[in-house]
């Protein structure tokens, strides 16, 4: 605890209450030939899927925050039992007197709060593939085939903030809980308790029916509103096309198979988002440049434009305003080749080139302007045209199967990885400002651009290990036991090793199985060595 009065305790501060509804259709065709010679497939699918999660429309709210300030407060019970949290708590106001935190009557209602989305993904693909088989003294197969993949994503979100204010009162003993009919007994009865103490909870559904009877007592922002609207409000549209070769052989009477082929791949990808231009809602000049409101003092004064706060934010804040348009393509070859040096043991060797693309909330455009008069001003967006990292990966291993009742498996690998998701800062050009949509406003040349972008480079160099062995040799009673054993080791270097979070450099694993008929046991001990994480900001704060 605390000598002064300084605490604050809240209640429905976090977490949802809502009802969701998520639905997925799925159609698709799909047709097949196998001849003699020849093997034909084809399929197309759609599918259509939507998110809801309701509150205000199923009939309470989604939060409502309600507090107890100006507390001392005391948490007791650290390390009992191994506990690492306080496990039952206790408060005292300014007077010394105590007060109940678990009596929602005691807390003074701060808003009500809904945040219903509609998100829509409809996704459509039409793919075929032709082959041949060719038979010979050297029989081999060839394939080709393509695709059209297309996915559009619709984001919407929907919150507002409800602040109570009854009979237009503002202080904390005219919100206090007790004094409302937002209780409901029956729930508290049987509700969740917190440390084994039972709960009297503010219900979300009896303060959503406070407003619906009282509708003046509850406060909103328009602006706000409209400004969360807006940076809630996105769409995006991706279509990848692609086709590939592929040849199949059989060498030495079956025993060395080799299949290599490429892959060509074209991606467009077209996104809208918010726009959020602080000068939108500035005053101009003639020629552009903003209105001083104060040339005697240094730098620029911007003059707001005539209008309320929502006519202002309106202008600040575009739905949909920032929009992009890229297009990417790329050669993917790779070759796999398998020889079995006995009918047991098999040696593999591949080599690939991969891509990976970037999560698709960091390409949905969205774009920040800060005020023109900071020192440093920033257009702060999301790179709808970055590109995927790419990679080429060798590998080698040997494989047994069934050597006295055993799987195992060892192999060496190599990947290089370029083109990296790095953060950049750049000055804003012409290029710049056209590629994100703001080539009508000159006066952005004085700004710097954040995004994400393209670059560097990493190398992972890894050996691997697996083995499971059968117990076969028990008596017939112990039969089902299996154990298992597997290593995996990393080496990392590159220009980009820090951006690898979550990297593990070594991880063994073993254990024992054990399954017969219907019943299944598994005994499992692990082992990671440290884990790269994010880098800690320095803190005085515990």
């Amino acid at each position: 605890g605390t000598a002064a009065p300084a605490g604050t305790v809240t209640m429905n501060g976090s977490g949802e209450n809502v009802d969701i509804l998520t639905q997925t259709k799925l159609y698709n065709f799909k047709y097949r030939h196998r001849g003699d010679a020849w093997r034909i497939d084809f399929g197309s699918y759609y599918s259509t899927s939507g998110s809801d999660r309701w509150d205000i429309d199923a009939g309470f709210f989604n939060t409502t925050p309600a507090t107890i300030s100006n507390l001392i407060l005391r948490g007791d019970g650290i390390g009992q039992s191994g506990r690492i949290i306080p496990t039952s708590y206790s408060a005292r106001n300014a007077a010394g007197q105590a007060v109940d935190v678990y009596d929602g009557g005691n807390y003074s209602i701060v808003s009500g709060n809904t945040n219903q989305p509609d998100w829509n993904t409809q996704r459509y693909n039409f793919k075929g593939d032709l082959a041949r088989d060719f038979r010979g003294p050297v029989p081999f197969t060839l394939k080709v085939g393509g695709l059209v993949d297309t996915m559009q994503n619709d984001q919407r979100r929907y919150a507002k903030t409800w602040t109570f204010r009854p009979n237009g009162l503002a202080d904390a003993t005219a919100r206090m809980a007790k004094n409302f009919d937002v209780f409901d007994d029956a729930f508290n009865a049987s509700g969740p308790n917190l440390f084994g103490k039972t709960v009297r909870w503010i219900s979300g559904k009896k303060v959503y029916e406070l407003y619906q009877r009282n509708p003046s007592w509850f406060v909103t922002d328009d602006a706000q509103v409209w400004q969360d609207y807006v940076n809630n409000s996105r769409a995006f549209t991706e279509q990848v096309a692609a086709g590939y070769l592929r040849a199949d052989v059989r060498l030495f009477k079956n025993l060395l198979w080799i299949v290599g082929g490429v892959r060509y791949e074209r991606t467009h990808d077209h996104g809208v988002g918010p726009l959020n231009d602080i000068n939108a809602q500035y005053q101009r000049n003639a020629n552009g440049t903003l209105v001083d409101g104060n040339a005697t003092t240094p730098g620029i004064q911007p003059v707001l434009k005539p209008g309320d706060a929502l006519t202002l934010r309106k202008l600040r804040y575009v739905e949909r305003g920032a929009n992009s348009d890229q297009k990417y393509s790329g050669y993917y070859p790779s070759l796999n080749a398998s020889f079995n040096i006995t009918e047991n043991l098999i040696l593999r060797a591949a080599y690939a080139q991969t891509l990976g693309r970037p999560n698709i909330n960091n390409i949905i455009p969205s774009t920040s302007i800060s005020d023109a008069s900071a020192a440093n001003p920033v257009i702060t967006v999301n790179n709808v045209g970055l590109k995927p990292w790419s990679a080429t990966s060798y590998d080698l291993s040997l494989e047994s199967y069934q050597i006295k009742d055993g799987f195992g498996s060892i192999g060496v690998f190599e990947k290089s990885i370029k083109d990296f998701f790095t953060s950049v800062t750049t000055k804003a050009t012409p290029e710049l400002l056209e590629l994100y949509g703001l080539e009508s406003d000159q006066t952005l040349l004085n700004y710097n651009v954040t995004t994400l972008a393209n670059g560097g480079d990493a190398k992972i160099k890894g050996v691997e290990f697996s083995y499971r062995q059968s117990l076969t040799f028990l008596p017939h009673w112990a039969r089902g036991f299996q154990v298992f054993a597997n290593m995996t080791k990393l080496s990392l270097s590159g220009s980009r090793t820090n951006d690898f979070s979550g990297y593990n450099p070594k991880s063994m694993a073993g254990g024992v199985n054990f399954a017969r008929g219907r019943l299944g046991l598994k005994w499992t001990i692990s082992h990671l060595d440290d884990v790269n994480t994010g880098a800690v900001a320095a803190s005085a704060t515990v």
